[in-house]
């Protein structure tokens, strides 16, 4: 199952546009991915695709990226105990390869809870322990190679909406870290998505995902679907499917992906 117009113009949205939440000011954000100007319009490729970090030097070996993603959550890869990383949790954790020792296993000392890397990550941003699905695991797990830099999104160019505010600007920055980081311009591995297909930004994946408040994550979604930023393609059950309009880009970006990847 597939989960998940912009302009530079000025808007003339007031009437339909909800005021900023107070509960807005003093949200941490996230270290913005690419320029100033990358975050509203057309889709644009960069040096480097997410489909690597440098290719000109060549991929990340297995050993690199675990030690990458690591070091995201502030981890070592040893193997003694440690304080624990998750929230309200006050004793020791410790690693441990799976069986086939293609990942790592964080497992509290108490026994009560255990899972991989981007459920750790999945944990912290929730604040407590999360049933995730395959394809929501694949998105936390996207956004750890990204904070330890294994992987970078495809890069969004264009300007910033005029009277973008703060938690719209964090929503936005979010999304487009989101759909960069999932693409797949080729193959059908479930829980990838070509560049062009819609993506579910439900409210607590979005609070979790953004570091925004409910009520600030609401107004961020009005925001930018009323200034024509993302817009709504139908529903996955009862989750909304959105598009960035930048989106609508992606078969003339996939096309240069392509090109990069047959060179």
């Amino acid at each position: 199952m597939r989960l998940p117009l912009c302009t530079s113009a000025v808007l003339d949205f007031d009437f339909l546009t909800p005021k900023e939440p107070s509960s807005a000011q003093g949200v941490g954000e996230r270290k913005a991915v690419g320029s100033k100007k990358a975050l509203g319009g057309s889709m644009g490729v960069g040096s480097e695709s997410s489909l690597g970090v440098d290719r000109s030097e060549g991929s990340l070996t297995p050993a690199d990226r675990q030690e990458l993603r690591l070091g995201a959550l502030e981890l070592t890869g040893s193997f003694d105990p440690f304080p624990c990383r998750l929230n309200g949790h006050d004793h020791l954790a410790s690693l441990r390869p799976s069986e086939a020792g293609d990942y790592l296993s964080y497992r509290c000392a108490d026994g009560g809870w255990e899972g991989g890397l981007a459920e750790v990550r999945a944990h912290l941003a929730y604040g407590e322990a999360r049933h995730l699905s395959a394809v929501e695991c694949a998105r936390w797990d996207d956004l750890l190679d990204f904070e330890g830099g294994v992987r970078r999104p495809i890069v969004f160019a264009g300007e910033l909406p005029d009277g973008i505010g703060k938690s719209a600007r964090v929503a936005l920055e979010s999304i487009w870290l989101l759909v960069g980081m999932r693409e797949l311009p080729s193959g059908d591995e479930p829980r990838r998505f070509a560049l062009a297909e819609p993506f579910v930004f439900a409210r607590d994946f979005a609070v979790a995902y953004t570091g925004l408040s409910d009520e600030a994550v609401r107004y961020a979604i009005e925001w930018l679907e009323a200034a024509r930023v993302i817009y709504r393609v139908g529903k996955n059950g009862h989750a909304i499917l959105w598009k960035l309009t930048a989106q609508d880009d992606a078969p003339k970006l996939i096309g240069e992906l392509h090109r990069r990847e047959a060179r």
